[in-house]
């Protein structure tokens, strides 16, 4: 099979990368040093918010295109909603709309921050997906709007959503949620990865 993971930097295409099976043809938008002598037949760089480097997609023919990428520090969504939009809802729309075109399946990472968190934190079992959507934040309010777009575009048996509540992990972990949650209970120690 054929991949198209976006968000390369980030630990869930890091993750996903490390779990696909090598003779896989495997592609990614902007390849890390790490990965560019790793990984076999890969496109010149593709930019998701770039029409015409995304057309190159369409020459590859992606049989699976993983979207991973997204803009997810809430304080920079807040800060810059246009960055917010182009990353979060653009991307999607792009990439779904070529998952479309091409017959592809498309995996979306949403997100837990789509519920209404008062709801979310305050319950005894498993929230579902049929859980109330009610996000509170601007990350959460554009990834809901990626989830809509992705679902209009693709065929249900073509899309899988995952909405995973937090992501870490890797050598470059120092930044995410998780870690900053971390070093505010430590007193704001440095070095914890």
């Amino acid at each position: 099979m054929r991949y198209f993971i976006s968000g390369e930097d980030g630990a869930l295409a890091r993750a996903y990368i490390k779990e696909i099976e090598f003779d896989h043809v495997l592609l990614n938008d902007k390849l890390t040093k790490h990965w560019r002598n790793s990984l076999p037949n890969r496109l010149p760089e593709v930019d998701v918010l770039n029409k015409s480097t995304l057309s190159r997609l369409y020459g590859y023919r992606p049989d699976v295109i993983v979207h991973a990428a997204a803009l997810v520090n809430t304080d920079k969504c807040d800060d810059n909603p246009t960055l917010a939009y182009s990353c979060n809802v653009e991307t999607t729309y792009n990439l779904a709309m070529v998952a479309r075109d091409l017959g592809a399946y498309f995996v979306y990472f949403s997100t837990t921050a789509i519920y209404d968190p008062v709801v979310y934190e305050n319950r005894a079992e498993p929230i579902t997906e049929k859980a109330a959507i009610r996000p509170q934040t601007l990350y959460g309010k554009t990834k809901w709007q990626g989830e809509l777009i992705a679902r209009g575009a693709v065929a249900p048996d073509k899309l899988l959503v995952i909405r995973p509540s937090f992501v870490y992990g890797g050598p470059r972990d120092n930044s995410s949620t998780l870690a900053k949650i971390i070093r505010d209970a430590l007193g704001e120690r440095r070095g914890i990865v």
